[in-house]
């Protein structure tokens, strides 16, 4: 296995386990409503698979903008599995 196909299969088994460990919710990055009800912090809520991708990448289940030009697309990249320009896994 190549490089970079090595370094998709990490971040997607980190994000698998993220799900495992946070649960899973469908149509939002995170369960806003868990963390605001029980004061958990985003990243330990319940998680869509890209909200599971973004903790992959960032430790948090969504980039705000001020983390560079295009936060999501190092998520996109690993949604279709392709490399990103610029971007290392």
């Amino acid at each position: 296995m190549n490089n970079d196909l090595a370094s998709l299969a990490d971040v997607l088994d980190r994000a698998a386990e993220t799900i495992d460990r946070n649960g899973w919710i469908q149509d939002d990055f995170y369960d806003f409503t868990q963390s605001q009800v029980t004061g958990k912090e985003p990243k330990d809520c319940r998680v869509c698979a890209y909200g599971a991708i973004h903790i992959a990448l960032t430790g948090r289940p969504q980039c705000p903008e001020e983390d560079g030009p295009d936060p999501d697309e190092a998520a996109y990249a690993v949604m279709y599995g392709v490399r990103s320009a610029g971007k290392t896994f």
